[in-house]
């Protein structure tokens, strides 16, 4: 590990693309130290479909952690 990146986060280390019906993927762009959804490590160069609700996690030790969530947009 660099000293300089102590999480281990890579300048590209994942992409996440929508798809038309606004459903969200993922996909480990071969991190050294990996992306997960759920605590679940991902394959690199396979794109996963991220649920709403799911935690997304980068780096070492998961250094880096978000959760998708989604509020009903209402219109009056």
């Amino acid at each position: 590990m660099h000293p300089s990146n102590p999480m281990g986060i890579s300048r590209e280390h994942c992409t996440l693309h929508c798809d038309e019906s606004g459903g969200l993927w993922v996909e480990d762009l071969e991190s050294n130290h990996g992306t997960f959804i759920n605590g679940e490590r991902l394959s690199p160069g396979v794109q996963r479909a991220l649920p709403l609700g799911a935690e997304l996690s980068i780096g070492r030790g998961e250094a880096l952690r978000l959760r998708f969530i989604c509020h009903a947009s209402t219109s009056m």
